[in-house]
Formats: structure tokens, C-alpha cells, sequence
């Protein structure tokens, strides 16, 4: 299985943070290619300073990438497959 690993710090109003989480949704598969294609939504710029996003109200909550909706809908697709499988397949 591969999954990918990040950790990046920021500050929030003069407090320092240190994130781990790529994106909302935990993702690992096997093959490289999806870690890859995790670790291709994060907005760089230059060599070591990147966009990090976090929720105002709890800024320790942080993510290198939005999902777009397309993916959160292909996610839920996915789950609610796994589970009518599942369901009907007992």
C-alpha cells in the first residue's frame, strides 16, 4: 500500500503550527500513481514554501489540499459501492 507523507509548518496570527495532513480524506492504495496524484494538488511556491489551508475558528485543523467536488462525490460514490456490495453480498 502507498500513501503519502507530508509535515509542514505555519503560523496563524503569530502562533506556530505543524501539519501532517495532506488532504481531509485519507487515502492509500496500492501502486504509486495515486500518491503521486495526492501529493500534485499542493500549490507550491519556490522551492520550500507551499499553501497550506486551515479552518480559521480552529487553525491547528490544516491541509495542503482542497478536495474538489468532483472528488468528494467519487469518494462517496465509492464507499456507498463498498457498502451495497457488502449488504447484498452477506
Amino acid at each position: 500500500m502507498q500513501s503519502a507523507k507530508v509535515r509542514y509548518e505555519y503560523t496563524v496570527n503569530g502562533v506556530p503550527y505543524t501539519g501532517k495532513r495532506l488532504s481531509p480524506f485519507y487515502i492509500s492504495a496500492t501502486g504509486t500513481k495515486m500518491a503521486k496524484w495526492q501529493k500534485g494538488g499542493i500549490l507550491r511556491h519556490g522551492d520550500d514554501r507551499v499553501t497550506v489551508f486551515y479552518n480559521p475558528a480552529k487553525p491547528h485543523k490544516a491541509y495542503l489540499v482542497i478536495p474538489s467536488i468532483t472528488t468528494i462525490l467519487s469518494l462517496c460514490a465509492l464507499y456507498a459501492s463498498a457498502a451495497l456490495v457488502l449488504w447484498y453480498g452477506l
